[in-house]
């Protein structure tokens, strides 16, 4: 049995519907990538069929530059295209090994956390983002939920 089976009717409409099955950020438009959304509940559930359709689909490069020039990342997405694109996160496992204790080695979508300086440079000309907008994205949503944080206690 494929990975696809269980997702193979959602996959089918979804393609059918859009060319693709669209990412994330276009069928949860308001949840972060670091939301607990992800890990549970039809959050989890899309990223699951998301990923068996990806893997299907086998993309290189140039089918996820034209994929994203489709469904364009809002900018707080920017690092989940670049690793979609360029599998950084394989990369940066390959490189770390598993020997590593090192926390500041670790693969991090958050762009204030892990180095995505030249891939920012190649997705400024593609169209797609800027370092400055996507660290602007998630230094604002750090504050909101800070805020957030302070009003709940």
């Amino acid at each position: 049995m494929s990975d696809d089976a269980p997702y193979e009717e959602e996959i089918n409409k979804l393609v059918a519907e859009h060319g693709a099955v669209p990412p994330p950020y276009v069928t949860f438009p308001d949840i972060h990538p670091f939301e607990i959304s992800w890990r549970i509940g039809s959050g989890e559930s899309y990223l699951m069929m998301y990923s068996a359709w990806s893997a299907k689909e086998g993309m290189g490069e140039a089918q996820w530059i034209e994929y994203f020039r489709k469904f364009p990342p809002p900018p707080i997405w920017l690092t989940w295209a670049i690793d979609c694109i360029w599998s950084v996160a394989e990369k940066v496992e390959e490189n770390i090994g598993e020997n590593s204790d090192d926390d500041h080695d670790e693969f991090n979508l958050d762009p204030l956390e892990f180095d995505y300086w030249c891939y920012f440079r190649r997705t400024a000309a593609l169209g797609f983002g800027t370092e400055s907008d996507c660290k602007r994205a998630w230094e604002e949503n750090r504050e909101r939920r800070k805020k957030k944080w302070e009003a709940w206690r």
